[in-house]
């Protein structure tokens, strides 16, 4: 809501500073001289205008992104957090089932190999 309302204040102000500098510019003795250089300075203010609104709209739209990705990361180290738990566990069920069986018996030379 704020937004729209800044919006039209900018667009606004860009008209008046427009009309202004027209006037302005037109009072003075040698009107056709310097009619163009007031339109181009109003004109320059009303594209200064519009411009900052869309610098407004790009920060409001970068600021969104930034709290999607820090979700997105949180999420992650949470998903992050829960494989590296499974895994402890089942290391140390490895570790658990290794203790549990019997020893190995040394390999024997073959009968053959003699």
């Amino acid at each position: 809501m704020t937004v729209k309302v800044t919006e039209i204040l900018n667009k606004v102000m860009g008209a008046g500073l427009l009309v202004a500098s027209m006037s302005f510019f037109s009072m003075i003795d040698r009107a056709p001289e310097v009619i163009l250089p007031g339109l181009l300075f109003g004109v320059s203010g009303l594209y200064l205008a519009a411009r900052r609104d869309r610098r407004v709209a790009a920060e409001l739209e970068l600021q969104q992104r930034v709290a999607q990705l820090a979700e997105s990361l949180s999420a992650t180290q949470l998903e992050l957090s829960a494989t590296q738990e499974r895994l402890d566990r089942l290391t140390d069920e490895r570790d658990f089932m290794r203790q549990l069986a019997p020893p190995s018996a040394p390999a024997r030379p073959s009968a053959g190999a003699q």
